[in-house]
């Protein structure tokens, strides 16, 4: 991917991975912007030492089921663009914008509208690729479903 640095290509490969899930690179917060509704998840990880490392989820102070937040969360590693162009122009419709430990800075995932039908999606304003507005519609609703511990 031209114009992608090595620091970012990291962070999209264990963005894609899950390793911000699952590894001590955790994050600290993800904040979803749907046209100006912003929906925060904080989060928290502790080193078990001797046991089990713990990780908790929370929306608006209130613990959320760590299993529901882990699908959540897979289903955003799991959007696969279906092709690859830049055209898309204009502000953001929706923005996921992971705070991370070990000082690796924000990643910001953008959606822009390409067609009545596609998104494309960018990481720290690098197209990455187009997605169908179906997928896209399903990231806002599961978006929403977790912060509403469904």
């Amino acid at each position: 991917m031209a114009g992608i640095e090595s620091n970012e290509l990291e962070m999209l490969g264990a963005l894609v991975s899950g390793d911000y899930i699952t590894e001590r690179r955790m994050m600290l917060e993800i904040t979803v912007d749907n046209g100006g509704k912003k929906t925060v998840f904080d989060l928290k990880f502790t080193a078990g030492g001797d046991s089990a490392d713990t990780y908790e989820a929370f929306f608006g102070g209130k613990e959320l089921d760590i299993a529901k937040f882990k699908a959540y969360y897979q289903s955003i590693i799991a959007i696969s663009p279906i092709a690859y162009d830049t055209g898309a122009k204009g502000t953001p419709e929706a923005t996921l914008t992971f705070v991370h430990t070990e000082n690796l800075g924000d990643t910001v995932l953008s959606f822009r509208k390409y067609s009545a039908q596609r998104y494309q999606v960018d990481i720290n304003g690098i197209p990455l690729g187009i997605i169908t507005k179906t997928a896209f519609d399903n990231l806002i609703t599961a978006t929403y479903n977790t912060a509403e511990g469904k």
